[in-house]
């Protein structure tokens, strides 16, 4: 190297810095892309599955606010009930988009227990109406303090076990309030 002129010297510094700065170039793209890659896999494995389940939590909160607006008279029964019935539809094919990905196993076990309650919510919850099948509704216990005055109906400290959980409460129906009897 000694018997080489300094600007030969120079250049071979500069190529040989050159070709230091292309491999680490090279390997920084290289490495880039495995992390592009990682990304991706966590955004499809992970936030597109918290997307569906965040999608299938608005929709059972848009059935409730409709069930909770029938019950308030301010939107009609049937629309209530369709728009719950187009929201379990739609949860529906959510829940089989999400089954869809790939879960771990403690996700599996979340998975079927929510799969089951889903199963019992959807038969004893969104049954059609029993008064409108014929069906009676099955109880275990039934308890409570009724007094009808003036045309209304006042129940007091109702208890009930019904489609397996219990149900209590007390309120006054007035059938003058829902534009003539109920029954």
């Amino acid at each position: 190297m000694k018997n080489l002129r300094i600007s030969t010297q120079l250049s071979l510094l500069v190529v040989g810095v050159s070709v230091m700065l292309l491999g680490i170039g090279l390997f920084g793209l290289y490495g880039m892309g495995r992390a592009n890659d990682a990304l991706r896999t966590v955004y499809e494995d992970r936030a597109a599955p918290i997307e569906q389940l965040a999608d299938m939590n608005a929709l059972q909160l848009s059935s409730r606010l409709s069930l909770t607006q029938a019950l308030l008279h301010s939107l009609p029964a049937a629309e209530a009930i369709t728009q719950i019935e187009r929201n379990a539809a739609q949860a529906g094919k959510l829940w089989e988009l999400y089954l869809a990905n790939p879960l771990a196993a403690h996700e599996l076990r979340l998975a079927k227990a929510v799969a089951d309650a889903r199963t019992r919510f959807m038969q004893d919850g969104l049954l059609p109406n029993p008064k409108e099948t014929g069906e009676k509704i099955p109880y275990r216990v039934l308890d409570a303090n009724l007094s009808f005055n003036r045309g209304a109906l006042s129940v007091q400290g109702l208890n009930a076990g019904v489609f397996g959980g219990t149900v209590s409460g007390s309120g006054t129906l007035d059938p003058s309030f829902a534009a003539g009897p109920l029954y």
